[in-house]
C-alpha cells in the first residue's frame, strides 16, 4: 500500500488581501486545491483576536468548507510569533503567556477543525548562547514546555502537534542529533509524542555552522591580527574578542550546541535518520 498524498496550499499568500475564509478557500478551489494550511498571520492569531472573534473565524471556516469542499487540514504559526523570543523569552511571564494564551488556543482551534497544528515561536538570545549554564537551563525549560504542550494536545484530542526544524543555533531543534534528543526527552518526560515539521530548505543553513578545524581557527586569528577581513568561519558571537587560539578552542569545546555536523546539511541523510525516530 502506498500513502495517499494531497497537495495543500498555505493561505499566507492571502494575508492582508483575501482575509475571509470563503475568499481564500474559493481561490484554492479555483486552482484545484482542496486542502489548506491556515497561517495565524491570516487573521486567526490568538494574540490579535479575542476569544469571541476567533470563535467566529472558526465558524466561518466551517461554513466555507461546507460550501466549497475545501478543508483546513493544518494550522500553522506565522511570522508574528516567529519574530519574537516567544516560548524561550527571558521573562517567564512572556513564556507563560505564549504557552497558555497562544499555543493552547491554537491547539483547541486545530482540534475543532479536525486539523493538525505546526508551529515555531521561540529563540535563544545571544547572551543565552554565550553562557553554557544559561543555555542548559533555557533548553530544559523550553523542552519541558514543549512536552506540556504535547500532553495538552493529547488531552484535547489533537494527535498531530509538530514543531518546525530550523537552521541555526539560536532556534532549536536545528540539528539531527538535537532533534532526536528533543523528541526522546519529551516522550520520556510526558509519555506523549511530539512531531517534527521538516523544512528541507533549512538544511542548507547548517553548513554555515560547522565546527572549524584548528587550522581554520588559526587562520581566522591571523586575519584579525593583520587587520584583514574575517575568513567567514563560524565561532559564535561570544568569540569575537578572544585572540588566544588555545582559549578559543576551549571555548568552542564548552559550547558544542553552537555547531552542526556534516550530516545536518545532508538532505537525504537527515530525513532518513529523523524518519526513524
Amino acid at each position: 500500500m502506498f500513502p495517499r498524498i494531497y497537495l495543500a496550499l498555505d493561505n499566507c499568500f492571502a494575508s492582508k488581501r483575501w482575509t475571509q475564509p470563503h475568499e481564500w478557500m474559493q481561490i484554492a478551489r479555483e486552482a484545484g486545491v482542496f486542502a489548506i494550511e491556515a497561517s495565524a498571520d491570516n487573521e486567526c492569531d490568538p494574540l490579535y483576536n479575542t476569544p469571541e472573534t476567533l470563535n467566529d473565524w472558526l465558524k466561518a471556516v466551517e461554513s466555507a468548507t461546507e460550501q466549497s469542499g475545501v478543508r483546513v487540514v493544518n494550522l500553522y504559526s506565522g511570522h508574528g510569533t516567529y519574530a519574537t523570543l516567544g516560548l524561550a523569552h527571558h521573562d517567564v511571564r512572556v513564556r507563560d503567556h505564549i504557552q497558555h494564551h497562544w499555543l493552547e488556543p491554537m491547539i483547541r482551534s486545530a482540534h475543532r477543525l479536525n486539523a493538525g497544528l505546526g508551529f515555531f515561536c521561540h529563540a535563544f538570545a545571544q547572551s543565552v548562547l554565550a553562557e553554557p549554564s544559561r543555555y542548559a537551563a533555557a533548553l530544559d525549560d523550553l523542552t519541558r514546555r514543549l512536552g506540556e504542550l504535547a500532553q495538552f494536545a493529547q488531552r484535547t484530542g489533537l494527535n498531530s502537534l509538530s514543531v518546525e526544524q530550523m537552521y541555526s543555533p539560536h532556534q532549536i531543534p536545528w540539528t539531527v542529533r538535537g532533534t532526536q534528543d528533543l523528541l526522546q526527552t519529551v516522550y520520556r518526560q510526558q509519555h506523549t509524542p511530539l512531531y517534527i515539521t521538516l523544512d528541507t530548505g533549512h538544511q542548507v543553513g547548517q553548513r554555515r555552522h560547522l565546527r572549524p578545524t584548528l587550522e581554520a581557527v588559526q587562520a581566522e586569528l591571523a586575519s584579525r591580527q593583520q587587520g584583514k577581513p574575517s575568513t567567514g568561519i563560524w565561532l559564535g558571537a561570544h568569540a569575537d574578542s578572544i585572540n588566544d587560539p588555545d582559549i578559543l578552542i576551549q571555548s568552542l569545546d564548552e559550547r558544542p550546541y553552537l555547531f552542526a555536523a556534516a550530516e545536518d546539511g545532508d538532505l537525504y541523510h537527515g530525513r532518513r535518520i529523523l524518519g526513524s525516530c
